[in-house]
């Protein structure tokens, strides 16, 4: 997904006009909160069904329960969603005074792409339960396969129609779009009905439990969510209100960021699983484990980071065309550097899913959420779309500092660390391994 996010605007940079791209770009802003209806559960199912497996008696029962219980729920939370997508589609343009064709494209932009989003839940069942056998392919086949296979049939029909940038019509994209996504959710479900876990699915079963107890597990996990999103998805919207023609800019910038959070992700979710099945295991070989993952990870975050700080305008205008190369060049700065700050806690939010203790941390990305909308509209209203990315920088470092002086504190026994092993990782250390 970090080539997806280089390769993407490279391509519709030129097949749509900067209006239209922005248009666009809103219509996928909306699709993680969709998502958020279901991505909670889907993160916490992993490590649940790791965790019964493991169990010797009465194990295999509980998971069976699990997935029936997981496939009710998907199903019903994906009508849900098309509801949601609907109401929005109509709602925003009021919402942010939107006007002009830039609203009707919009409109359709969050009408079809959470439409299509919405089509894939069903296919979380699946990805879940491999995730808690530590078999990722299928999850990362589903996030994979629908954007790479609707950009390439976006690119070959705009090199068919045309050769000049701006005449490829939006909604074709929307449709292309939309169609492979629901595409690959398609695969990923006929795949899982011919695996074994298909046969755990009774629909004429009466679960031992409701949804409920999902949501018990998951509340911590949307918790989290919906404050990342806060933060950062909400970064456009803010940007349509005090500078339009920045919007697709600082999408594009934001996305960039998918180099390290994507491959972060990537990491997290097997060291999560891993955490989980060392519950019985003393909190201190717990707290080892965890640096020797913390300082492999902070070392890609820091080359990472330098790399993206360090790469000239003129890259970026090759890549995405004179005027949105120069704006990303601008806002990667502060955004770059605000990615930084909130990765660096990323293994031990990792950690804390993978214990089972998420609902403990609240206030960390709550303080973060609420300060990056409001930093983002002062700053915003003064300095545009440069003053939405410094609030979000702002904001991102009192979330860190919150997290060292609150968070950690709270949940030192179960996982006995300090400030020292998030800020002074071993491998970066001049001094030599840090210690307890």
């Amino acid at each position: 997904m970090a080539l997806y996010a280089f390769l993407s605007p490279m391509v519709l940079a030129r097949a749509l006009d900067t209006n239209t791209y922005s248009a666009y770009v809103l219509g996928l802003q909306v699709v993680p909160f969709l998502l958020l209806l279901a991505t909670p559960v889907q993160a916490t199912l992993g490590p649940k069904f790791a965790r019964y497996r493991a169990e010797i008696d009465g194990g295999a029962s509980r998971v069976a329960t699990l997935v029936s219980l997981a496939a009710r729920y998907f199903l019903t939370i994906a009508l849900l969603a098309m509801a949601v997508s609907l109401a929005l589609s109509y709602l925003m343009p009021e919402l942010l005074a939107w006007g002009g064709s830039f609203a009707s494209d919009s409109s359709q932009a969050i009408r079809y792409l959470g439409l299509a989003a919405a089509l894939t839940m069903p296919a979380f069942v699946f990805t879940s339960y491999a995730a808690g056998n530590q078999n990722y392919l299928w999850d990362n086949f589903l996030k994979c396969l629908g954007p790479y296979l609707g950009l390439v049939v976006v690119f070959a029909v705009w090199q068919f129609t045309s050769s000049s940038r701006g005449t490829l019509p939006m909604l074709w994209v929307i449709g292309i779009s939309s169609a492979c996504t629901v595409f690959a959710a398609m695969v990923v479900l006929c795949v899982g009905l011919l695996q074994p876990f298909a046969s755990k699915i009774s629909w004429l079963q009466t679960p031992s439990h409701s949804v409920g107890v999902l949501w018990k597990e998951a509340g911590g996990t949307y918790w989290w969510q919906l404050c990342a999103l806060l933060s950062v998805a909400t970064g456009p919207f803010m940007v349509s209100r005090v500078d339009s023609g920045s919007v697709a800019a600082y999408a594009i910038a934001v996305s960039t960021m998918t180099v390290t959070t994507g491959i972060s992700t990537a990491f997290s979710g097997p060291f999560s699983i891993q955490i989980a099945q060392s519950v019985a295991h003393l909190a201190a070989q717990r707290a080892k484990t965890f640096r020797r993952f913390h300082d492999r990870f902070m070392l890609f975050i820091y080359v990472s980071t330098f790399v993206l700080l360090a790469m000239p305008q003129v890259i970026f205008e090759w890549w995405l065309g004179e005027f949105l190369g120069r704006v990303v060049s601008q806002l990667l700065v502060p955004l770059a550097l605000a990615n930084f700050l909130r990765q660096v806690t990323a293994p031990y939010t990792a950690a804390i899913l993978g214990l089972g203790q998420q609902e403990k941390i609240w206030l960390s990305p709550l303080v973060e959420a609420v300060l990056s909308i409001l930093f983002g509209l002062l700053l915003g209203n003064v300095y545009g779309a440069q003053g939405v990315a410094y609030g979000l920088l702002a904001a991102a470092l009192v979330r860190l500092l919150v997290t060292l002086f609150y968070d950690l504190r709270i949940t030192r026994k179960a996982l006995p660390l300090f400030a020292r092993h998030l800020l002074f990782p071993s491998v970066l250390s001049l001094f030599g391994p840090v210690k307890k």
